[in-house]
């Protein structure tokens, strides 16, 4: 079953890798294939450099649904 997911997610990961998370560490937290995300970065490095951070309320309740939504896979 293919996976899809949103452009934003994959922003963030880029954000996250490029201040300095590891593939595997994000691999980790969000079950998303380390070669998947490698593509991503290629995509979005240079573009990711110059977004700001949003609000920061926001993206704790974005990764709260992740990890909750990573969770249900695993059950």
């Amino acid at each position: 079953m293919k996976t899809y997911y949103d452009i934003d997610f994959k922003k963030e990961l880029v954000k996250e890798y490029l201040d300095g998370k590891s593939l595997n560490n994000l691999y980790q937290t969000y079950g998303v294939a380390k070669s998947t995300i490698a593509g991503w970065i290629k995509k979005y490095s240079e573009e990711c450099q110059y977004i700001k951070p949003h609000n920061k309320e926001k993206n704790a309740s974005s990764e709260e649904i992740r990890a909750l939504n990573k969770k249900i896979k695993e059950l």
